[in-house]
């Protein structure tokens, strides 16, 4: 289980595994893992995330960081090291930015969910967040980005974010949502209100999440998202934001990038191909 000060971005974290509890305060914690060799297996995750990063701390400079940013904006493909490590502000003077892609991008559910007609439910995805560190304009990827298989309906596929949920399956109770949160730092909660006003089942396998055009907000630790609203009718599809109460402590993570908070998408053929007509 993960506990978080205020105050502090992710720099004092105690990570309880089995019988044995780490507590620490970090600058960097190099985690030295791949998400592909994983497949998205979330036990697998939470097990080396929580047993491999207290044993791995080593403490960086400044200079050594500017150092490091600077040889990976010159040659990005030879720092996959550097992808797999998690950079934390332990004095406070960096900045932790999410970062997701300008481009929606589309999730696949491996588990269909099907909607009666006239009907609308509530559920929880999870993805992971790629975090950006910044200081003095020199950005060092922090973690090691997934490409979605998928191509989006803009074209070609964008990185970014993990292209399957967490658990691979939707998530029915807020609860869940937040305990796996709790074991992972860089997952972002992203509720979904999903409403079929037709007069048939509506099967659906994809959904596009537009990350640019979302609040996300940090509350004890746990990123969520706003609520994201699928609205389904006979020939479109309707997608926008819907605003969630917010903690009192919570924290606003992003804003999103473009003014407008809703994104509509019209047309029959992108309406059967996300339902999978």
């Amino acid at each position: 289980m993960l506990d978080k000060t205020q105050s502090l971005r992710w720099s004092e974290l105690t990570i309880t595994s089995q019988k044995l509890t780490h507590h620490f305060d970090l600058s960097i914690a190099d985690l030295d893992i791949s998400l592909d060799d994983y497949e998205h297996d979330t036990k697998k995750l939470t097990f080396e995330f929580t047993n491999t990063m207290p044993s791995m701390l080593t403490e960086i400079s400044e200079l050594n960081l500017k150092k490091t940013a600077t040889q990976h904006s010159k040659n990005p493909k030879s720092g996959r090291r550097i992808n797999g490590s998690l950079l934390i502000d332990k004095m406070g003077t960096l900045e932790l930015v999410p970062c997701y892609p300008e481009k929606p991008l589309v999730i696949g559910l491996c588990e269909k969910l099907e909607l009666c007609p006239q009907s609308e439910t509530q559920v929880f995805v999870i993805s992971i967040a790629n975090l950006i560190l910044t200081k003095n304009k020199n950005i060092l990827h922090t973690w090691n980005i997934l490409e979605t298989p998928k191509k989006t309906l803009y074209g070609d596929p964008t990185t970014g974010i993990i292209s399957y949920t967490l658990q691979e399956e939707l998530i029915v109770h807020e609860h869940a949502a937040i305990k796996i949160a709790q074991l992972c730092p860089l997952c972002v909660i992203h509720p979904l209100h999903i409403i079929n006003k037709t007069d048939k089942s509506m099967p659906i396998k994809e959904l596009l999440v537009n990350f640019s055009q979302l609040s996300i907000y940090e509350h004890n630790g746990i990123l969520t998202s706003e609520s994201i609203r699928y609205e389904y009718n006979s020939d479109s599809i309707q997608i926008l934001t819907e605003q969630q109460p917010k903690h009192k402590n919570s924290i606003v993570i992003q804003k999103p990038v473009k003014s407008e908070p809703s994104l509509v998408l019209q047309g029959l053929q992108f309406f059967k191909n996300m339902v999978g007509f």
